[in-house]
């Protein structure tokens, strides 16, 4: 076990068995040898209710974290384009897709708490989702990413140049092209600089999506071509069964017709032998009826010498 996947683990938790999974975990790290790792988890805090929503909804949605830091790459692209003058997209759809997107995070949200018995989400808690949504946006490398993996560890505030612009955003008014700043404010070239950065990000982030997306992928093929081989093995094991049993249903046929055809000869030669004692037994009828007429005549002719005396 590594840092990453204790973190993976940690924060799947529910809020309530944080701790003791975090020292679970971290005598597990340290127990494998690493000790600066285990240390460095065992400082970690229990994030808030809307902090650990949103992992689980990264967890299992997602696509709609990936939508919306999408969705916001694109304001901060056209925010760009206008402190530089340039006209890009029509601002409201892009403004429209991206507040859509912030609305099925928080939706989604919404519904692992309250399937988890956190009852009623307010509308304080709502709102404190959807900042964390939008400084999501201008976040950090390393935040986007605990964002996208699920293991992100406390609510994100704004802190850059765009807080007016993403008011604005929330809104649905069109950002103003920069005017002249005060000295105190960052000037164009400065917010310009700023959006294109937070932009590069945006599209670190889309390349991580894309590379999960084709993690997945893979996966889900493996996944597919380890079920496809258990239907061929159980197939195979299937067909052996069935020539198994053809071959015993052949040899108890052979057999049954090789019984068939000694119990017919064994007829054939109980009948040939009872063709040859026919003859003896008729002549030994014969003489049994010859002697028992000798007899009667014997005995007639002892009674007539009987009567003549």
């Amino acid at each position: 076990m590594d840092l990453a996947s204790a973190l993976q683990t940690l924060y799947g938790v529910n809020p309530s068995d944080f701790v003791a999974e975090r020292d679970r975990l971290a005598k597990e790290l340290k127990a494998a040898g690493h000790a600066g790792e285990a240390a460095e988890l065992r400082k970690l805090r229990k994030p808030p209710a809307t902090v650990w929503a949103l992992n689980q909804v990264a967890r299992w949605r997602g696509a709609l974290i990936d939508t919306l830091l999408g969705e916001g790459a694109r304001m901060v692209q056209m925010h760009a384009a206008l402190a530089r003058g340039k006209a890009g997209e029509d601002f409201k759809d892009v403004s429209a897709r991206y507040r859509q997107a912030i609305a099925a995070v928080v939706a989604a949200a919404r519904e692992v708490v309250q399937s988890t018995g956190g009852g009623a989400v307010n509308a304080g808690t709502v709102r404190r989702v959807e900042r964390t949504l939008e400084a999501a946006v201008f976040a950090s490398e390393a935040q986007q990413q605990a964002l996208e993996q699920g293991t992100l560890a406390e609510e994100l505030e704004r802190a850059d140049a765009f807080d007016t612009v993403r008011f604005e955003v929330a809104a649905g008014v069109a950002p103003r092209a920069p005017a002249p700043a005060p000295v105190a404010k960052a000037p164009a070239r400065v917010v310009a600089e700023e959006a294109d950065g937070q932009a590069e990000r945006v599209r670190q982030s889309e390349r991580r999506r894309q590379a999960r997306e084709a993690k997945a992928a893979a996966q889900a093929a493996e996944r597919e071509a380890t079920r496809a081989a258990a239907v061929l093995e159980r197939a195979e094991k299937e067909a052996r069964k069935a020539v198994e049993r053809r071959d015993t249903a052949v040899r108890e046929m052979t057999q049954a017709e090789a019984a068939f055809a000694a119990s017919q000869e064994r007829a054939s030669a109980a009948h040939a032998d009872a063709a040859t004692s026919e003859a003896p037994l008729a002549e030994a009828r014969k003489s049994a009826a010859e002697a028992a007429e000798a007899a009667e005549r014997a005995a007639r002719a002892a009674a007539a010498y009987e009567d003549g005396e």
